[in-house]
Parts: structure tokens; C-alpha cells; sequence
């Protein structure tokens, strides 16, 4: 016969947070459909995937809930993505060229799909859990989708910029449920079939996505969003600090 995968991958022991092995005293893990039941099975994947397979694996209640956590943070990304392309239609209403902050989020893309691609192909699973966390945590949902928010919501529905935005969070939203795929089988799929535009088959029977800059993005162009960011990041704390003194 031949065997069913073309690799395997194992981990160490199942420990308490203190590194010490798990027994009938000390408290054992709960059974593995256990845990599906309580916590769905892709936050399982998740937190199998969050955690170095060369080392043995901590559990507790505690862990689950913040991998309970990361998965909402990303599931609510695709999420909002979805909501935003409410109308859209990709075969009619994509365009090419794009605002520059379209450009700079295509070009985080393209560096999330670089990471991730490596850490799958070296089996390195805690640095794609790390990736996409970052990646919707900081990116999307702390700044490009709120950034975006009055070209989605107050320009017209037709509208040059707004559809700049659609466009990109529609090629944003491919790509990552892609990426994620491999972990968050169920979520992934459910995403994927609820894309505009109709998918006639799974996205576990796609390609992975290609790490490609957008063609207007330039070196000069990266430089100045790194100023423009960090000028940004100064104001947001100066704000937060005359919250604190308003308090």
C-alpha cells in the first residue's frame, strides 16, 4: 500500500503550564472531541498550530481562551471584509488603478503572503499563527479598515475611491482565506463560498496566493508610509495620554 501523506509531523508531550506532565493527580487533558464541542474544531487547529510542534505542548483553560480569542480576531476580519463588498461585483466592478493606501495594505499582503508561505513549506506553524495574527490585528482591523470606513460608507456606491477599496479588500480577503485555510479548514471554506462573485469549488482546491507588490508601489512610496505611521503612532499616544487625564 502507499501511505496517505507525503510527510508527518509530530509533537512532544501534552504539559500543565509549569511544563510538568498531566495525570489523573495533576489534572488530565480533555479528550480531543471534548474539546471540539466546548471550543469548535478550528480553535483546536489553532491551537495546535500556535504551538512549536518541537517542543512538548502546554495546555490549560487559559490558553484556549486566548487562541478563543485570535481566532475571533480573524474570523471577524474576514468578516468585516465580507460586509464591506456588500454590492460588489468583481467581474464588473474591480479596478486597477488604486489609492495609495490600497497600495500600502497590497503591499503588507504581499509580505504576509511571503511569511506565511515560508512557515507552512519549513512546517513552521507558530510563525503562521503569529503572521495572520499581526496581520489582522495591526494592519487590517487597527488601521486599514478603519481608515477606510468613509470611502466604503459615505461615497457612492460607484464611486472611483470606494471601489479602490473594495477591489483591494476583495484581493485582500482571497488571499487570506487561502492563508488561513490549511488551519481554519471550516471558517476558511465558509468564507470562501460566501465571496461575491460565486465559487464553484472548495478553497482547499485552490492555489496558495503569490507574494506580489502592487505595480505602483515603489521603495520611495514605503519609506514615506514608515514616516507617515510612525508620525501617526506619536499622535495616537499623545491622545491617549489627555484620555487618561480626562479620567
Amino acid at each position: 500500500g502507499k501511505a496517505p501523506f507525503q510527510a508527518v509531523l509530530t509533537n512532544g508531550f501534552v504539559v500543565d503550564v509549569d511544563g510538568k506532565k498531566m495525570s489523573k493527580s495533576r489534572g488530565k487533558p480533555p479528550a480531543l472531541m471534548e474539546l471540539v464541542e466546548k471550543y469548535g474544531a478550528d480553535v483546536v487547529r489553532l491551537w495546535v498550530a500556535s504551538e512549536d510542534a518541537k517542543e512538548d505542548v502546554p495546555f490549560s483553560t487559559e490558553i484556549f481562551g486566548r487562541v478563543g480569542d485570535s481566532y475571533r480576531l480573524i474570523r471577524n476580519s474576514l468578516r468585516i471584509l465580507l460586509g464591506n463588498l456588500s454590492g460588489f461585483d468583481p467581474k464588473k466592478d474591480a479596478v486597477q488603478e488604486r489609492e495609495t493606501l490600497d497600495q500600502y495594505i497590497l503591499a503588507k499582503m504581499a509580505e504576509l503572503v511571503k511569511t506565511v508561505r515560508e512557515a507552512y513549506e519549513s512546517y513552521n506553524f507558530p510563525a503562521v499563527y503569529h503572521a495572520l495574527n499581526r496581520f489582522c490585528s495591526v494592519e487590517l482591523s487597527a488601521f486599514y479598515v478603519d481608515a477606510c470606513k468613509d470611502r466604503i460608507y459615505c461615497d457612492s456606491e460607484g464611486s472611483p475611491k470606494r471601489r479602490s477599496a473594495q477591489t483591494t479588500m476583495f484581493e485582500i480577503l482571497d488571499g487570506l482565506v487561502k492563508l488561513v485555510a490549511p488551519v481554519l479548514a471550516f471558517t476558511a471554506e465558509e468564507a470562501w463560498q460566501s465571496m461575491p462573485g460565486g465559487k464553484s469549488t472548495s478553497v482547499h482546491l485552490e492555489k496558495f496566493p503569490e507574494a506580489v507588490m502592487p505595480a505602483q508601489w515603489s521603495d520611495s512610496e514605503a519609506a514615506r508610509w514608515e514616516k507617515l505611521l510612525a508620525a501617526r503612532g506619536k499622535v495616537n499616544e499623545a491622545l491617549e495620554e489627555q484620555r487618561k487625564l480626562k479620567k
